[in-house]
Order: structure tokens, then C-alpha cells, then sequence
């Protein structure tokens, strides 16, 4: 097989997101090449530290800052004043 993948091709493989294959290729998680401003993703290459996100149902927006509700915000995330 490849030993290279675009970040699209490595997202249909490991079910990460496109956009963050690239991030990991930006900041070192992922052993990548930037070759003509595309990154080549290793295909073999694991994310370094990578943990699922768990899905909580509770979304949280930018709402309750936008309307200055700080606290609600901050308390959605578990954080206390």
C-alpha cells in the first residue's frame, strides 16, 4: 500500500476529522511531511495523546457568552467562581 495518505484519505481510514489530521500534522501528533503546502500523513502514523471525545448530549455554545452570561458558561464546563 501507500506509505503516505492526503489528510482526507488518512479521515476515511481512522475516523478522525479532515481538519483534525491537519491540526495533528501542524503541531507534531501525527508523523506527517508538508510537501508544496499539503501535508502527506505516514500511513502507519498513530495519533500521539488522542482520546476519543465522549458525546455528553449537552451542547454547549458561544450563546451564553454572546448575552454576557459568563457564569452559565463557565458552569456548563464545570467550572465554579
Amino acid at each position: 500500500g501507500k506509505d503516505y495518505l492526503t489528510p482526507a484519505e488518512y479521515h476515511e481510514r481512522k475516523g478522525l476529522s479532515a481538519e483534525l489530521v491537519r491540526r495533528y500534522c501542524r503541531t507534531g501528533r501525527l508523523e506527517a511531511v508538508k510537501v508544496s503546502n499539503r501535508w502527506l500523513v505516514r500511513a502507519d502514523s498513530e495519533p500521539i495523546d488522542y482520546e476519543p471525545r465522549t458525546k455528553t448530549g449537552a451542547y454547549i455554545g458561544l450563546n451564553d457568552l454572546k448575552r454576557g452570561d459568563v457564569e452559565t458558561f463557565l458552569a456548563k464546563r464545570g467550572i465554579t467562581l
